[in-house]
């Protein structure tokens, strides 16, 4: 059977802080390393491609439509003391 010694003399609350920082130092290095390469070109934040936000009816993101309010019709109700 394995010896079992090491792992068992380290409390959990290392343990696991311990593994999650090794997972994440690897992602972020495995990125590094592919961002490096040229792996991520063309797509993701980093491509210099802007997307164009469109409307339902293809306006390209004109928000100055007409059903909404300005907010500013805040009429008392009867219930507050001005």
């Amino acid at each position: 059977m394995a010896n079992r010694g090491l792992t068992t003399r380290i409390p959990i609350w290392v343990r696991v802080p311990v593994i999650i920082a090794l997972v994440l130092a690897g992602v972020l290095i495995t990125t590094m390393a592919l961002d490096a390469a040229g792996g991520g070109r063309g797509s993701g934040h980093g491509s210099g491609r802007q997307m164009q936000m469109r409307g339902h009816n293809g306006s390209g993101g004109d928000h100055s439509g007409g059903g909404h309010g300005t907010g500013g019709d805040h009429r008392s109700r009867g219930d507050h003391k001005p």
